[in-house]
């Protein structure tokens, strides 16, 4: 169990107000209590001056690859990967952060990067294969590590030599970071951000999450390569003075485990899998994002958690642009976010966190309040069957009106003869018994006199639940795979 000491050393190292907070760029230069613990893991922890003495070795090495510009990080250690993403930002070369861990991908996105840095010794190897160099990190130093006026000399001579002035402009000819995003058709696109940017937006959260977060360790079950996992799982933690978990939780099971005062960002997608036979400790606070939460899983995370369930709502472009509280409908943006409707009846924001000064069109239908708005679906999804335009997103919500309905997707399902539509069900609970057959029909008579007769589906699918990934994004490819 924690000990009381500890627990008073979390209160005390956290960030006492946001004039505190010390930029992304200038956190190897500050001077942190050597003592603060960055990370915690299984029987080990992580200070201030272990990650300064990891990410100096990581600039040395950095140092020797001077014509490597576009460096990849793919690291399952949280602690790595913030010494990674330090030590790159600091030598002034461009960060890629790879969507997934494979190869596969790797390949797909070659052309933006050069050179990766892993901990994952097969993913090292493999990248061989289709010509780009790696380095293997793992959590051993050098037999002679560097004293802490070395590392000191070290870092500051590499951010007089990059020449590093003013950490709060914003180049848009030259962004720090590049993600990417699956989006829905699976091809990789590529996302620039800001650590200006994300500094911006620690300074806009710190009083909306500095209460529940103070004292607590940060867990998470989502990937710190995808924005969601890289600003509450990492940057968030590092700047207010909080430890984070070192592994990302894969399992329901290992919240079962936890014995610290703790916080946890997640998704519905691992939500959904709280097991009912288990005893969780009770969490400081839940952050979701990443997708829909649906009624009965967020209800059973806040019964099982024993905590209030805070969403959020964002993209990979804009970054977080408003909260709520489960169950409410009521979306607040962040402060410094404006809002509004557009003729197509989906918001727009004018965000601080998006390095243009532009409204950007998001793709929701909204309802808007005075200082919230309500959101309502995805915008119209239409397409061709037949020569006649069929909306998928009215077929979905006429489906919802169905008792026996819990989710649906429809989609455009191509066979030799003829596209046509195609459903994926979730049957709620009480309905479970019902079979394809039956509850095609049933789907068919409903729709039936409502749409065009060539758009009634002809074809289903029931699952138990929908395929999202950890990020809790629904994969159309892997929705249209359950008709091949």
């Amino acid at each position: 169990m924690i000990t009381d000491k500890l627990s008073q050393q979390l209160q005390q190292q956290f960030v006492a107000n946001k004039q505190s907070l010390v930029p992304l760029k200038m956190l190897l230069l500050s001077h942190a209590d050597s003592q603060h613990i960055v990370c915690l893991g299984e029987n080990y922890q992580y200070n201030w001056q272990d990650l300064r003495q990891y990410t100096a070795h990581f600039v040395q090495q950095l140092q020797t690859m001077s014509n490597q510009q576009n460096i990849a990080l793919i690291f399952k250690s949280g602690f790595l990967m913030v010494c990674a993403l330090l030590a790159v930002s600091h030598c002034r070369r461009t960060i890629i952060l790879p969507s997934l861990q494979t190869v596969q991908h790797l390949a797909d996105i070659q052309e933006h990067f050069s050179l990766l840095l892993t901990d994952i010794t097969d993913l090292a190897e493999q990248v061989k294969t289709i010509g780009k160099r790696a380095v293997n990190f793992q959590k051993i130093l050098p037999e002679k590590t560097l004293s802490s006026d070395q590392i000191e000399s070290l870092l500051v001579s590499v951010a007089e030599y990059n020449q590093v002035t003013d950490y709060t402009k914003i180049d848009n000819r030259q962004p720090d970071l590049y993600l990417f995003t699956s989006g829905s058709t699976g091809t990789p696109k590529m996302i620039d951000k800001y650590f200006a940017l994300f500094d911006r937006q620690i300074q806009i959260e710190y009083d909306l999450l500095a209460g529940k977060l103070r004292g607590t360790v940060m867990y998470s079950t989502v990937n710190h390569n995808h924005l969601l996992g890289l600003m509450y799982r990492l940057f968030f933690p590092l700047v207010l003075r909080m430890p984070f978990w070192d592994y990302s939780l894969i399992m329901p099971e290992q919240l079962s485990k936890i014995s610290q005062s703790y916080a946890l960002i997640s998704s519905p997608a691992f939500l959904r899998f709280l097991d009912e036979k288990l005893s969780y400790p009770s969490a400081r606070v839940v952050y979701s994002s990443g997708g829909k939460l649906p009624l009965e899983v967020g209800e059973k995370a806040k019964v099982q958690l024993q905590c209030d369930v805070m969403e959020f709502y964002g993209s990979s472009e804009t970054g977080a642009i408003a909260y709520k509280y489960f169950p409410s409908i009521h979306w607040y943006p962040l402060q410094g976010i404006q809002f509004r409707k557009n003729s197509k009846e989906c918001l727009e924001i004018l965000s601080p966190l998006l390095p243009q000064d532009d409204w950007y069109a998001m793709e929701d239908r909204v309802n808007l309040f005075d200082d919230s708005f309500e959101l309502l679906g995805r915008a119209d999804r239409v397409a061709k069957i037949a020569d006649k335009r069929v909306s998928l997103t009215q077929i979905e919500n006429i489906a919802l009106q169905l008792a026996e309905i819990a989710e649906v997707k429809a989609l455009v399902v191509r066979d030799h003869l003829r596209d046509s539509v195609g459903l994926v069900v979730v049957l709620t609970e009480q309905y479970r018994h019902l079979s394809s057959k039956e509850t095609l029909q049933l789907l068919r008579q409903q729709l039936r006199n409502r749409i065009e007769l060539i758009a009634l589906p002809r074809r289903i699918r029931i699952v138990d639940f929908m395929p999202l990934n950890e990020q809790g994004k629904l994969n159309i490819k892997q929705l249209e795979r359950l008709f091949v």
